[in-house]
């Protein structure tokens, strides 16, 4: 199987995953925040909610669907929209772990003019008060409540005081109808050339760099590339990184939402085989959903059993220990799709890359 067929297939799985309401939508992504400042109506800081999960010391971010990250780089990374870690949110930091805070007020900056941007002649009241907020900010006041040394370096989102859902529950910024709307021209990266994708056939704009997929067992925390152009040796005709080999933003999203879907933590669709971080998914587009849920729990069962093994007979009646499957009823024929990552990927450019995946197999059960 061809990486192209790789990325198409799981183009083709963020489609049902969207259909089950299991995935974000284009423009936004799923990440760990760790916590939430809670602003009055003048953008003062009175409260700060604590969204860590697990034990002491073990501790991580809650998952939440925010507005999109990106890979950045360079000596002015940009920042991302109504959530960031504390250098740009704060413009305070430490640069090594245990080392004393220092300030990182060039971040700061980008953060307070690219939202003075985005919020010029809203009149919502909670993104008036972020403006608020951001304006009269200066690290100096770190040392008053709400803050604490545990908010460097982590993500942060805003919430508005006593701003709640539908349902009653306490509503952060970027799910306002205001904040959506300011952010909807700004989803994708803008200004990128059109060219034919290579996943969907669609003439489209082109993603320049591809989604960092995050739950590789060995690679970075941060997320690791798929599809990467990284060395002066992949420039071809001028063309540079994604250019290279056009797929478009879209497409880059779906298979990267997918497979980070996959690979979340708490997932039953993926395992570990040695140094290789392995999922699988069945195709839902022929035989439905119900049926690609069969045979997804089929695999599950096969591949990561729980319980102890209960004792069963042979086709010689020899009693052996073993697992029954009398519980799964038995699914019509559906195609499965197992795909197989080493931690080495990030660091091989996309045509080799490919050769690192593996264990990739396409099958009819």
């Amino acid at each position: 199987m061809s990486v192209l067929a790789v990325l198409a297939a799981l183009a083709a799985h963020y489609d049902r995953l969207e259909r089950c309401h299991d995935v974000v939508p284009f423009g936004f992504t799923r990440e760990r925040i760790t916590f939430g400042l809670v602003l009055s109506t003048d953008g003062e800081a009175v409260a700060c909610d604590d969204l860590r999960l697990g034990a002491k010391g073990q501790s991580h971010g809650r998952p939440m669907t925010v507005p999109r990250s990106f890979k950045r780089s360079g000596i002015k990374p940009p920042p991302f929209f109504l959530w960031d870690n504390s250098r740009y949110v704060l413009g305070l930091g430490r640069p090594a772990e245990g080392s004393e805070p220092r300030a990182y007020a060039d971040r700061a900056a980008a953060f307070r003019d690219w939202h003075e941007l985005l919020f010029d002649g809203t009149d919502d009241p909670g993104l008036l008060a972020v403006r608020c907020f951001l304006r009269s900010w200066t690290p100096e006041r770190f040392g008053q409540a709400p803050f604490s040394p545990a908010l460097l370096d982590r993500t942060i989102v805003f919430r508005l005081a006593g701003d709640t859902d539908a349902d009653g529950r306490p509503r952060f910024l970027h799910d306002r109808p205001a904040a959506r709307a300011v952010w909807e021209p700004h989803a994708s990266d803008g200004d990128r050339p059109e060219a034919v994708c290579l996943v969907s056939g669609c003439t489209a704009p082109t993603a320049r760099l591809h989604p960092a997929i995050k739950g590789v067992w060995g690679a970075r925390k941060t997320g690791a590339s798929l599809v990467s152009f990284h060395q002066a040796a992949f420039t071809s005709y001028g063309k540079r990184q994604g250019d290279n080999a056009p797929v478009s933003e879209a497409a880059a999203f779906r298979y990267g939402a997918a497979l980070n879907a996959l690979l979340a933590l708490g997932s039953r669709a993926t395992l570990r085989i040695g140094d290789t971080t392995t999922v699988f998914w069945a195709d839902a587009a022929v035989h439905g959903e119900a049926t690609a849920r069969r045979v997804e729990a089929l695999v599950t069962a096969a591949l990561r059993p729980t319980g102890p093994p209960v004792p069963v007979r042979d086709g010689n009646d020899r009693r052996q220990t073993g697992r029954s499957w009398d519980w799964l009823v038995a699914p019509s024929a559906a195609q499965a799709v197992g795909l197989g990552i080493d931690p080495e990927l990030p660091l091989k450019q996309w045509t080799a890359g490919y050769a690192a995946c593996r264990s990739a197999c396409s099958g009819v059960m």
